[in-house]
């Protein structure tokens, strides 16, 4: 559960500042003799015992089939929370979902990098544990080795959908203070955090840029 941040006027100024076929080759019909036919089917069989190309793509786990699942059905019903929550939850639906071009880097020194290397890096800032939002770092981590939940740090988030569907997640890395309050406790920065917009698609959202706090 996402705990206020004021991030409004950040929103405000980072939304507002967005910007928001080769022609079929023709085809030639050339004539073959039955000999070049018969020769050609000759020289194309497998010899006996041949290995068969490995063509296979590497089979989808059960996680990924469920968050791209969750991502189709967030962008039939143009629901950014939902599809967010399954972008951060798997690389399968990051790699569908994301621009050529992510701007990334520190406010200010941002860089432009091309999508494979973006998703090479592996180092999207937050993602979902149970019900919380965790940085992505700590994330990974306990995916690692999930026999130390002590390594996940809370984030706080807060998601603000533009009337034209340009979309801004602002994250801060923090920890819950139960001591001083009741029911779900206070939510304590710890440190600087960032943020990652997504510009509309026609028929969901693309990631463009993943910015990094100073």
């Amino acid at each position: 559960m996402t705990h206020p941040v004021h991030f409004a006027a950040l929103s405000a100024l980072l939304l507002a500042g967005a910007a928001c076929n080769s022609n079929p080759a023709d085809a030639t019909d050339s004539a073959a003799t039955e000999d070049t036919v018969a020769e050609t089917a000759v020289e194309a069989a497998p010899a006996p015992g041949a290995d068969k190309p490995q063509t296979a793509a590497k089979p989808l786990s059960e996680s990924d089939r469920t968050f791209l699942q969750m991502a189709t059905t967030a962008c039939e019903q143009t629901d950014f929370k939902g599809f967010f929550v399954a972008y951060a939850g798997s690389p399968e639906v990051r790699a569908r979902y994301t621009a050529a071009s992510v701007r990334t880097g520190t406010r200010g020194s941002s860089v432009a990098t091309p999508r494979a290397q973006y998703l090479a890096r592996d180092q999207f800032p937050v993602g979902m544990i149970d019900t919380y939002w965790v940085t992505g770092e700590s994330y990974r981590a306990f995916l690692a080795d999930d026999t130390r939940p002590e390594v996940l740090v809370n984030a706080d988030l807060q998601i603000n959908v533009a009337g034209d569907r340009r979309a801004i997640v602002e994250w801060l890395p923090g920890r819950m203070d139960y001591a001083n309050s009741e029911g779900e406790g206070d939510f304590i920065p710890t440190g600087t955090g960032g943020y990652t917009l997504f510009y509309p698609t026609d028929a969901c959202w693309e990631l463009v840029e993943d910015i990094r706090e100073r």
